[in-house]
């Protein structure tokens, strides 16, 4: 077992819930972070699964999203589903670019991965619907799209890669769904109206700077399943109060 103090500098308000005789509560008392000494502290519940669906050809342009079923209910989202003349697809599958003007939008199904830079530096996005079959956010997709709301991410989704979201600074809203193993290396850097993280059972790594000055992060579950915590994964997350470190934690790298 090995911990450091560096993945939660910044964070003043930090309160470390973790059972007796745990690493966790030696690592909060020899590094001067606030502890409490909770047998029974249980994880907080999971909001309502999103379910989406790959959208289907219809005979306009205009799809709705599924609701939402997470925090509160909300009118269903309607976007516009991408044209083949908007993007670039490779042969297996890669959705590589996206060159249109939509601010709300559906990717078309039949992809599997969304690649680097896909959406990077988009200034006009706010909602995007990703369909079920992907299984990977490749590095950089999302980087800089400034206007980014909210991502709807498919229960197939297995890994979130470096840079994926980072400094998406309007994105207030996204659930990791079960399967994902992986929250790469600043994969929400500077998403700072980021509030509330629900890290699924299938993540076992949370990897260096992932939520690096997410100034506006309140509250975050994570699961038992959590082995490693990377370096300054939480560093400058000054809205953060409290957290509960999982007994499955086995290092929290400098």
């Amino acid at each position: 077992n090995f911990m450091d103090q560096t993945p939660f500098d910044g964070c003043d308000n930090l309160t470390i819930y973790c059972p007796e005789g745990s690493y966790a509560a030696e690592y909060a008392q020899t590094h001067g972070i606030r502890y409490v000494i909770d047998n029974t502290r249980k994880a907080v519940a999971r909001p309502a699964k999103k379910t989406h669906h790959a959208a289907t050809p219809m005979a306009t342009t205009r799809e709705t999203a599924p609701a939402k079923t997470a925090v509160a209910a909300t009118p269903a989202i309607t976007c516009t589903k991408v044209k083949k003349s908007e993007c670039t697809i490779d042969e297996f599958g890669v959705f590589e670019r996206y060159n249109g003007l939509d601010d709300e939008i559906i990717l078309p199904s039949g992809i599997e991965e969304i690649g680097s830079d896909a959406f990077s530096f988009n200034k006009t996005l706010r909602i995007v619907v990703i369909p079920e079959g992907v299984r990977e956010i490749g590095n950089d997709a999302f980087w800089g799209c400034e206007a980014l709301e909210q991502v709807f991410l498919p229960s197939t989704l297995e890994k979130i890669e470096y840079n994926a979201f980072r400094n998406c600074e309007s994105l207030t809203e996204i659930i990791i769904p079960d399967g994902v193993w992986s929250i790469g290396m600043d994969a929400f850097t500077g998403c700072k109206k980021l509030k509330d993280i629900y890290v699924p059972s299938s993540v076992i790594s949370v990897e260096m700077d992932a939520f690096y000055n997410c100034t506006g992060l309140k509250n975050i579950t994570m699961p038992n399943s959590l082995k490693e915590i990377g370096y300054s994964s939480f560093y400058g997350c000054t809205s953060l109060t409290s957290m509960t470190i999982p007994n499955g934690v086995t290092t929290i790298d400098v």
